[in-house]
């Protein structure tokens, strides 16, 4: 039983690590494109050869041809899935945008929280064009 539970999890660990690939292949159109072509290519070559007698065959140039294009195909499609899967966009200025906006939205809601407490009403102006002599906080409040 234990040998049964072992291979089991060897062949889980294998089905997870070969996932992306199997989902690359399944989604990617560029290797689905690859894949047709060395289809096409490998139908050509065998129906060339099926049309020959098998020394005349081998020494088919155009026979090779297409199984070279065929293999030149699946080589293509085998690079595009493996390549590493590419990592999503950081988008740093979104992220920016974002934390500004919070910032100040939190700062609009807390100075409008603070005006309803009858806390600070924001900048007082002390001019000398006012008034002739120093302001007192009070009657500023009322000016304004």
């Amino acid at each position: 039983m234990k040998l049964k539970s072992r291979d089991t999890k060897k062949k889980k660990k294998k089905a997870k690590r070969a996932a992306p690939y199997v989902r690359r292949t399944l989604e990617d159109e560029r290797v689905h494109r690859h894949l047709s072509d060395a289809a096409a290519a490998l139908h050509k070559a065998y129906s060339r050869a099926a049309r020959q007698p098998g020394a005349k065959a081998v020494e088919d140039k155009k026979l090779y041809g297409h199984v070279g294009g065929a293999v030149a195909s699946l080589r293509a499609a085998l690079g595009i899935v493996r390549q590493p899967e590419p990592a999503p966009p950081k988008r740093l200025k979104r992220k920016a945008v974002t934390i500004l906006v919070l910032v100040g939205t939190t700062g609009f809601v807390a100075k409008k929280v603070a005006s309803r407490r009858g806390g600070d009403d924001g900048p007082r102006a002390y001019s000398a064009a006012r008034s002739n002599g120093p302001v007192e906080p009070a009657r500023a409040a009322q000016a304004a």
